[in-house]
Formats: C-alpha cells, sequence, structure tokens
C-alpha cells in the first residue's frame, strides 16, 4: 500500500474539526470545571473504559431485555429487536451484506465473524423513539462505545456519591456491577430505565450524556469526511465503499470505510478513522485492516496499516 503513505501529512478539512473540537464546554469532560480534579479524573477514565468495555455492553444488554419484557408498552417500544423481514432493519442488513461480500473473497478468516454475527442476529437491538406509527433511532445506543460519554456518567457518580477516595477499578465496579448478594441492579442499569420512565434527576444527567454523544458524533462525521476525501482523490471514487446510515451493522465490526487496494493485491480492505491515531488498532477479525487518525501533538493526519493482527513499517509496505 505504498501510494497511501502519499501525502499523509496534510491536514484535512482541520479547520471544521478544530471548531467542533474546540467546543469543550459543550459535552464530555469539559462539562467539568476547567482544571478541576473532576476533569482531569474524567480525563483518566476516557482511556481506562474501553479495556472494561464488555461489563458495560452487558449492563446495556440487560437494559435492552428489561425494556422488551416490560409490561408496559411504552416501555417496549423504547427498544427494537432484529427480526427478519423487519423493513426498519433493511438498510442494516444490505450494509452488513455488502461488507460480507466484499471481503470474503481475499479473506476467508473474517467468514467466522460474518457467520457469528448473523448467528446472533436476534439478539441485536437498538434503542429508539416512536412517533405515531414511525421509528426513528435513538443517539443513546451509540453509549456503549462512547468512551467519552461514560467518562463523563463515572466521573459524575463518582462526584454524587463522594467516592474521591476510591480507585477507578473500584468506582467502575460500584457503577457497572450488579450486586451479587441482593436483588437490586447497577446504578448505571438504573439510571438508563429512569431516564426511560422520564425521571427528572435521570433526564438531567442524560442531557450532558447526549450532548457528548452529539458532540463526538459531529467530530467523528467530520473525520470521516475528511478522510472519506483523501481517500476518493487518491483511490478514485469508485474504489470506496461507505457504508449509509445511522448504527451500520459494518461499524459494529470496525468498519467505517472500505478501499480496493489494488498496488499490493489485497481487495477491499476495512478502513477505520479516528480523531486520534493513537486510538488506531489491529482489527484482528479480519486479515489486513487500515486506520486512518490525527497526531496529538501536531494534529496532522497520519495512517496506520494492519497485516495479520501487526502493524506494518513503511518500509514493509
Amino acid at each position: 500500500m505504498v501510494g497511501i503513505y502519499k501525502g499523509m501529512d496534510i491536514i484535512l478539512n482541520e479547520q471544521q474539526i478544530s471548531m467542533l473540537e474546540n467546543n469543550y464546554e459543550a459535552w464530555g469532560c469539559y462539562l467539568f470545571e476547567a482544571k478541576s480534579e473532576k476533569r482531569e479524573w474524567c480525563e483518566n477514565a476516557q482511556s481506562k473504559i474501553r479495556y472494561n468495555k464488555s461489563k458495560v455492553q452487558e449492563q446495556i444488554d440487560k437494559v435492552g431485555k428489561n425494556l422488551k419484557e416490560d409490561r408496559e408498552l411504552p416501555y417496549r417500544e423504547k427498544v427494537k429487536y432484529y427480526t427478519e423481514g423487519d423493513p426498519f432493519f433493511d438498510e442494516n442488513l444490505a450494509n452488513f451484506n455488502l461488507a460480507e461480500e466484499l471481503i470474503l473473497p481475499t479473506c476467508e478468516k473474517a467468514r467466522e465473524t460474518f457467520d457469528d454475527f448473523k448467528s446472533k442476529l436476534a439478539e441485536k437491538f437498538l434503542f429508539v423513539d416512536k412517533e405515531k406509527d414511525k421509528y426513528t433511532y435513538n443517539q443513546l445506543t451509540k453509549l456503549n462505545s462512547n468512551y467519552t460519554a461514560l467518562a463523563y456518567l463515572l466521573t459524575d457518580f463518582r462526584s454524587r456519591k463522594a467516592l474521591v477516595g476510591e480507585s477507578f477499578d473500584q468506582i467502575f465496579m460500584r457503577y457497572f456491577e450488579t450486586p451479587s448478594d441482593s436483588l437490586n441492579e447497577s446504578p448505571f442499569f438504573n439510571l438508563i430505565i429512569e431516564y426511560f420512565s422520564g425521571r427528572e434527576d435521570a433526564v438531567n444527567i442524560m442531557s450532558g450524556v447526549l450532548k457528548t454523544i452529539k458532540g463526538t458524533g459531529d467530530i467523528g462525521a467530520a473525520s470521516e469526511l475528511s478522510a472519506l476525501t483523501f481517500l476518493s482523490e487518491h483511490f478514485g471514487e469508485e474504489n470506496i465503499k461507505v457504508f449509509s446510515g445511522d448504527f451500520s451493522w459494518p461499524d459494529f465490526l470496525g468498519i467505517d470505510i472500505m478501499i480496493d487496494e489494488q498496488d499490493l493485491g489485497w481487495g477491499w480492505v476495512p478502513v477505520q478513522v479516528k480523531t486520534n491515531i493513537d486510538s488506531c488498532y489491529a482489527n484482528k477479525k479480519f486479515c489486513k485492516n487500515v486506520c486512518i487518525g490525527k497526531e496529538k501533538k501536531t494534529q496532522n493526519w497520519k495512517i496506520k496499516i494492519y497485516d495479520g493482527g501487526k502493524e506494518l513499517h513503511p518500509s514493509q509496505i
């Protein structure tokens, strides 16, 4: 993939992204006072939460199941599980099938990932809003992978419960762990249920979460647009695939964009777009993957390329 390195030090749409990132007062850890202990703790928590995401997902799955099985229709209508033939999921399914169709010819290893995803489709759900007979996505669906929003929630919990003397791991387990010796649920579970119930305290707390999801989403969208512009100019629009719609299933597999890498004969390769290059990682679900992100110090865009789960040095390309 020699060609993709050319010109990668340029800044893509930098003014737009910088403007979004500097709107710190509106969301995330910047909801806490500047230079405060809370903000510092929140910022440190962001990097730690990603290593505990399975526990977060476990709690979100419990919320979904609870809503689905509730006796009250308004609660059941807050969540939508996949069912075959439901037009609400047509776009998701089309995106997934396209990714599978493009990747498998050159990466048999990925078949297990796609088959596993399909075998668990009945477990897939989205938080939704319903107006009349129309369902729309609720942005809370993005919470499980939004480490900034989760760090904000955890910092807020730490402050409200006066847990300043406890470690990150202790506070995380207090918030996300279901107590084993009682009938109570985790504070995180209760907060989400109370939010959907319209309880004022929960709605107020979750307003910061929704602002954060929107803020990080705006930056992510601007970053993807910048990356798409560069990749399109380099590879040609015909060799780029972008998955349409919100909550695209390929995104759940770590695929933001796909490129047809012809120089090395790699075929269609998944691309992840990150606002920070340090957030890139080898997506071991696939034979090869590419990740584009910005350097924290220079704010220039850089690229990392992975083959067989290992990062390749430019001299190896």
